[in-house]
């Protein structure tokens, strides 16, 4: 949990305020990947959490409300997509060892964006985000450190643009 609590304070100093968080239960099941390190086998003496889970931190300057015009989200979605659990299974890429699913992307898009607005990821990866973005009619902004991740992203952007612009 120390990783999100830090990103929670960073955001509070550069003028977000929290406005909610989503576990991403990557499994019904709760299962854990074999070879996972447990620590202190059955001891106290320091047993280690296996992560089933993460924390989407849900942050916004000024104002949580948004002002816009196309609605994309259909009532299933928005009466599902609003519980703070979401059971997505996770991603594996030989590009990246950490992937942002597509369907949360999607989900976290439609939910906090109007068609047409901008989508900042100051986490970019590979370009999942900026590639849902393109899918659902949103203007895309992302950056990342690796110059390697960059280049990815902007091909996979590329590629959904030339599939789903029109």
């Amino acid at each position: 949990m120390v990783g999100p609590l830090l990103f929670a304070e960073v955001l509070v100093e550069s003028g977000f305020q929290i406005r909610d968080t989503v576990v991403w239960q990557k499994s019904e099941k709760l299962a854990i990947p074999e070879g996972t390190a447990w620590g202190s086998w059955c001891s106290p003496a320091n047993p280690t959490m296996r992560s089933v889970s993460e924390i989407i931190l849900i942050a916004h300057k000024e104002t949580p409300h948004l002002e816009g015009e196309y609605v994309d989200i259909l009532p299933d979605e928005f009466k599902e997509w609003t519980k703070d659990v979401w059971i997505i299974p996770p991603v594996r890429s030989p590009l990246h060892p950490a992937v942002f699913t597509e369907e949360l992307a999607k989900r976290l898009i439609k939910l906090f964006s109007f068609g047409g607005q901008v989508v900042l990821d100051p986490f970019c990866g590979i370009g999942t985000t900026g590639k849902i973005c393109v899918k659902l009619k949103r203007n895309f902004i992302g950056y990342d450190v690796s110059p390697n991740y960059c280049k990815v992203a902007r091909w996979e952007i590329k590629n959904a643009i030339d599939e789903f612009a029109t």
